[in-house]
């Protein structure tokens, strides 16, 4: 699968974790008053438990998908996340939310509009990873779950058909 970004570096700033898991975080944000100090965040992330770094990925995702904003001393939940974990939109104001945090993300932007333009249809695996490290310069150890991340988000954004697993056209 060629890309004629593949000379162009994108912003590799990728979430590790899905849409979902992004959207339950800035949920448990919102639904503790809607800002945190990081430590606290993180605290109650782990339960308590020795911190690790799947907490700090977690909040990450959510940041990449624009659900919640930093400060020096605290983390917040956006005008974004307060929609999509609000519920009060209809079906189709739903989906439009949800794939407006999918395309914060530069590289799935990028990545979904090169797939787009060539028809839509999700690659395989080996072949998404080796799209993701030769055009978007993805390091191998990441390309993979990246990829995963990427095909389970668009699921949850709408924006994939399952059978045959094909992207839409927004």
């Amino acid at each position: 699968m060629t890309t004629e970004r593949a000379s162009q570096r994108i912003d590799n700033h990728y979430p590790l974790f899905d849409l979902e898991t992004s959207i339950e975080i800035a949920r448990l944000v919102q639904q503790h008053g809607g800002e945190w100090t990081t430590e606290e965040l993180l605290d109650l992330l782990s339960g308590g438990a020795t911190l690790g770094g799947t907490q700090l990925s977690k909040v990450n995702a959510a940041r990449f998908f624009g659900l919640l904003g930093t400060t020096s001393c605290s983390i917040a939940t956006t005008p974004l996340a307060r929609n999509i974990v609000g519920g009060n939109a209809d079906t189709a104001d739903s989906e439009k939310t949800l794939q407006e945090a999918f395309f914060t993300i530069p590289l799935y932007r990028a990545l979904y509009q090169n797939l787009t333009t060539q028809g839509g249809d999700i690659p395989t695996q080996e072949q998404l990873t080796d799209l993701l490290t030769s055009a978007y310069s993805i390091p191998q150890h990441r390309a993979a779950l990246v990829g995963q991340v990427f095909v389970k988000s668009a699921k949850q954004a709408g924006l994939l058909d399952d059978e045959p697993a094909k992207l839409k056209s927004v």
